[in-house]
């Protein structure tokens, strides 16, 4: 009897914990390993974050991942929706001196390159050195010092939805230049089995870290999220992820 009582308690504070839980939006634009490797069995690096913060919240949060294209994320976001952003920079929306919006701690580093055929390797120096070229890029994206330079009409660009049909763009010749994560150049190239037709120029367009993009308002949640980045860093089960 005081068994199933007991029992009976748990499943009701238990109940209670998860009928309290805030659902937070997380919304993943980089729908690519490690970010995110398969979206019905929700593996990546985007899950399994997203399942710390809501494990480590003690039932406060649940934080549920939407992957979407930067071009949506970017409507949602000017029509007011509100959720969160990993795997961000301030840079990539707008908000340099980091006054729109908060910005968590950083997650992670990395870098973006600049991508070639083999038989017609572009080295990189600077947006200078793309004068004249037309940039294969991914919509919704920004490609700092180039971007200024397709204003001025000094180059054109091209955008396409995937950086995987980038990759392709460039290895088929359909574009003589892109940009993309090194993270995502590295995967598809292989996956598509095609490193032996991609140039990686030796100086990367950019080095970056990733952070998570927080409402203005929502400084708790900024703060919690910090927390846990804090004691994943010192974690060498989550190193190891």
């Amino acid at each position: 009897m005081a068994a199933t009582v007991f029992v009976a308690l748990g499943v009701m504070v238990f109940s209670i914990k998860a009928a309290q839980a805030e659902t937070v939006r997380v919304w993943v634009y980089h729908n690519f390993p490690p970010f995110v490797i398969d979206v019905d069995t929700q593996s990546g690096l985007s899950y399994d974050f997203a399942r710390e913060l809501t494990v480590r919240s003690d039932g406060q949060h649940d934080f549920v991942v939407e992957v979407l294209p930067r071009a949506r994320l970017n409507r949602q976001m000017a029509d007011g929706a509100e959720g969160i952003v990993f795997w961000a920079n301030p840079v990539w929306f707008g908000d340099k001196e980091e006054t729109k919006y908060l910005w968590s701690s950083k997650i992670t580093s990395d870098s973006s390159v600049v991508m070639s055929r083999v038989d017609d390797p572009i080295e990189y120096t600077g947006p200078q050195s793309l004068l004249g070229m037309e940039l294969v890029g991914i919509e919704g994206h920004r490609y700092i010092g180039v971007d200024e330079l397709v204003q001025e009409g000094l180059m054109t660009r091209k955008d396409l939805h995937a950086e995987s049909s980038a990759v392709q763009f460039i290895s088929t010749g359909r574009g003589r230049v892109a940009i993309l994560a090194r993270s995502a150049a590295d995967y598809f190239t292989r996956k598509l089995a095609l490193t032996d037709m991609i140039h990686f120029a030796s100086t990367p367009h950019s080095s970056y870290t990733r952070h998570v993009l927080v409402p203005k308002a929502d400084f708790a949640l900024r703060g919690y999220i910090d927390q846990v980045l804090d004691e994943l860093n010192k974690s060498p089960i989550w190193r190891a992820v």
